[in-house]
């Protein structure tokens, strides 16, 4: 989660939530806590993340992965404040096993959000197609992770 405000974001008054399988409905969702200071990114991992992506870990969520207990087509919505301030996917929609096709698509691949988007997509009914606001990369790329890496 990439903070581009010039002031904090209180993570208290922020969800992520989970639309498994094309569901309408969040389940389960992850409580945020702390505060995420202009220009910082806070990192959330799945419980199970391997031990080289735990150091970079702001909240690694149990074993279970909370919201993040997702495989490539579910739907992933950032809410901070009763307002969504950012979606992976879309909501309502099952694609299959992915959105998109390598190497932008969301199963087993690593996605970079693109420099040049700088708003997150508050339209979680909208079509989601992952190379028109990310890059793919190999899965498991971790470089650069933890920083928003643009100039």
């Amino acid at each position: 989660i990439y903070n581009g405000r010039t002031t904090p974001l209180d993570l208290s008054t922020c969800d992520v939530n989970l639309y498994s399988n094309g569901g309408l409905v969040a389940t389960p969702y992850t409580a945020l806590t702390g505060t995420l200071a202009a220009g910082d990114v806070f990192v959330l991992c799945h419980g199970g993340a391997g031990a080289v992506l735990l150091p970079f870990c702001d909240l690694p969520l149990g074993p279970s992965g909370g919201a993040l207990a997702f495989n490539g087509n579910d739907a992933i919505e950032l809410v901070c404040g009763g307002v969504t301030m950012d979606v992976i996917g879309q909501i309502g929609l099952d694609p299959g096993t992915r959105w998109g096709s390598p190497p932008t698509s969301t199963l087993d691949t690593t996605l970079r959000r693109s420099c040049s988007i700088v708003v997150g997509d508050g339209n979680g009914a909208d079509a989601f197609t992952p190379a028109s606001e990310w890059s793919g990369l190999p899965t498991d790329t971790f470089a650069g992770l933890g920083t928003r890496g643009c100039p």
